[in-house]
């Protein structure tokens, strides 16, 4: 279950408008926060989060993720660009920040995945991200 949460709040991470709770309840089943987004041609997509874990996550070890929309690694692709948490044994359970970046060297628009997932029972998760783009030089 996820929900919109307003009474956990990072000190000094203002720039994140929301936080959301990613509540496993007692399973160990994937859960996630996603986003579908299109990254132009020759453009960069930058994504920056934070996660704050209240336990050991190391069964499924909460990450921050950009997907290509028609190679999803729920399915068996592979991740576009990936960054897991430094500490999620539980030994930090304060915010931790992950960041991950996309360049589309193509010609054509490639729609995109931003998803923050995890996946250990009885653990709670909160993050948050936000994401921007801009278009690389081409030296022309």
């Amino acid at each position: 279950m996820i929900t919109r949460d307003t009474a956990t709040y990072p000190n000094g991470a203002l720039e994140f408008p929301y936080v959301y709770l990613l509540d496993m309840g007692n399973t160990d089943n994937l859960c996630f926060k996603q986003a579908t987004t299109v990254v132009d041609a020759h453009e960069n997509l930058i994504v920056r989060g934070i996660i704050k874990i209240s336990g050991n996550n190391s069964t499924y070890i909460p990450r921050l993720e950009i997907i290509d929309a028609s190679d999803d690694v729920i399915t068996g692709g592979t991740a576009l660009a990936v960054d897991y948490l430094d500490s999620y044994d539980g030994s930090i359970t304060d915010w931790q920040r992950v960041s991950v970046n996309y360049r589309n060297t193509t010609a054509a628009p490639k729609t995109v995945i931003i998803r923050l997932s995890c996946g250990t029972a009885s653990q709670d998760v909160y993050c948050s991200w936000d994401y921007s783009t801009s278009k690389q030089w081409l030296g022309r």
